[in-house]
């Protein structure tokens, strides 16, 4: 356990360190994605070994599995948040992510070994292993879907047609305001012009 978490901790370095200079590269989104997948790929070898030194190999990916989301989340809370709250939200939710989060994982996985699974705890590890990769998947496989037919893989961006794509909800919402807007510029001028209250007429 001692040469895992200084094994981890030494490799998390190089992780923290690149972790902003990546993000800005392919997106805060993308490195989310790939946490998910070192992470899947990390459950499932727990679930595999046999000897207590084959997780000192797995350790590699403790930067991207752990260092990497911490980093991501923060970085996003800094870019989004108001000035005022940066701190706090940040707080906030690294408090969700590492209490009730980790909380929640081993209140379920404590039950799901004590009623289900008894002694065989490595098959949790695989199954959760699967899961994460299962969604880790999808999520790529969409995200080059989008790209393949948008030219971006930003959510709403279509480079092909040089505008947003905004969500049918959105767009129905600035169509209406937009219209909404318009009548009333439209209704305004007619009554300056014609001396009466067209819009009762209408």
């Amino acid at each position: 356990m001692g040469f895992c978490r200084l094994l981890g901790v030494v490799l998390e370095l190089p992780v923290w360190y690149y972790s902003v200079a990546w993000m800005d590269r392919i997106g805060i989104q993308n490195c989310q994605t790939i946490c998910l997948f070192f992470c899947s790929i990390r459950l499932f070898w727990y679930g595999t070994m046999w000897t207590a030194t084959q997780a000192l190999y797995v350790e590699i990916l403790h930067g991207f599995s752990f260092a990497l989301p911490y980093a991501s989340i923060t970085v996003f809370i800094a870019r989004v948040a108001p000035e005022e709250t940066k701190s706090t939200l940040q707080a906030s939710i690294l408090v969700l992510f590492g209490g009730l989060g980790t909380g929640t994982g081993a209140i379920i996985g404590g039950i799901l070994i004590d009623y289900f699974l008894g002694e065989r705890i490595q098959l949790l590890f695989r199954l959760c292993g699967m899961a994460m990769f299962g969604i880790a998947t999808a999520i790529i496989v969409h995200d080059v879907s989008r790209y393949i037919t948008t030219g971006s893989t930003v959510y709403g961006e279509n480079k092909k047609q040089g505008y947003n794509v905004l969500g049918a909800g959105a767009g129905t919402a600035i169509k209406a305001a937009g219209a909404a807007s318009s009548f009333s510029a439209l209704t305004s001028g007619a009554k300056k012009m014609m001396g009466k209250d067209v819009g009762k007429n209408v």
